[in-house]
């Protein structure tokens, strides 16, 4: 017999379990809903400072504007009626993209790789910026970096001045973005979006790169809800009819029905 092995949760007759932790006696009334969140996706739980970092992602990055991708598609799927289509939608808009928040991912990795390449030398500034100029050089694209429409990111400036404000600055990682950003206005004239400072201060707090891009995509629930619930009410038809000619299918061919195929 084929198994799944788990440590998401157990379900006993008189405790719930979750990632190890007794719901009822350790979690109930002591975890926030975000806390539970980061315990889903990093199977610990989260210090005090993670989750007012965590608090202050999820309102800095969540732009709700409808013609946002994949947010738009969201809205689409759920003109139909269908709240839980709409936010499924807008979900699946995100896989194997490179916008949006999943992409946080590979911004941590960069960083990871970059640390592995700096080490313990990130205070000798001359050769931090070598290190990190040249590996410029050989990166077409970094996520994280650049802005597109309009001069800088208006979520990034005041992240970055919260986190300065908390004296949340003092990581490893935070410091390496501000060296990447840097480096990277002055090779590429480009400035950083907030996903490269979320994915460092997230790899700051011990999450590993495979947690951020999962985690980012969690803590914007709200915009996705947000279009979701008020595109299933409006209904509007426009949404319901568009051209045949505009939409695409990706899949398997229809299957043909075996009466058809009988002679």
């Amino acid at each position: 017999m084929n198994t799944i092995k788990s440590r998401v949760a157990l379900h006993t007759a008189t405790e719930n379990f979750f990632h190890g932790y007794k719901t009822n006696e350790e979690l109930l009334g002591k975890e926030t809903g975000l806390g539970f969140l980061a315990i889903a996706i990093k199977g610990v739980r989260p210090s005090e400072q993670e989750r007012e970092i965590l608090d202050t992602i999820v309102v800095a990055i969540n732009s709700s504007d409808p013609r946002i991708w994949p947010l738009k598609l969201s809205r689409v799927a759920a003109s139909y009626g269908s709240f839980p289509v709409g936010l499924t939608a807008g979900f699946l808009g995100c896989d194997n993209v490179q916008l949006g928040p999943i992409p946080t991912g590979k911004s941590a990795e960069t960083l990871a790789y970059l640390k592995s390449m700096i080490g313990d030398r990130l205070e000798d500034q001359e050769f931090a910026e070598n290190t990190v100029r040249a590996f410029l050089k050989t990166k077409p694209r970094i996520m994280g970096l650049g802005v597109p429409l309009r001069d800088f990111d208006e979520r990034y400036v005041p992240f970055v001045k919260w986190i300065n404000e908390k004296g949340y600055n003092t990581g490893y990682y935070w410091k390496l973005h501000l060296v990447l950003s840097k480096l990277a206005e002055e090779v590429f004239k480009i400035k950083t979006n907030i996903l490269l400072g979320c994915a460092a201060i997230l790899l700051d707090l011990g999450y590993e790169p495979k947690h951020v891009g999962p985690m980012m995509l969690c803590l914007t629930q709200p915009s996705m809800a947000a279009n979701a619930f008020e595109g299933s009410i409006q209904k509007e038809e426009h949404l319901q009819k568009l051209p045949v000619e505009s939409v695409e299918y990706v899949g398997k061919p229809s299957r043909v029905s075996p009466r058809k195929l009988d002679p």
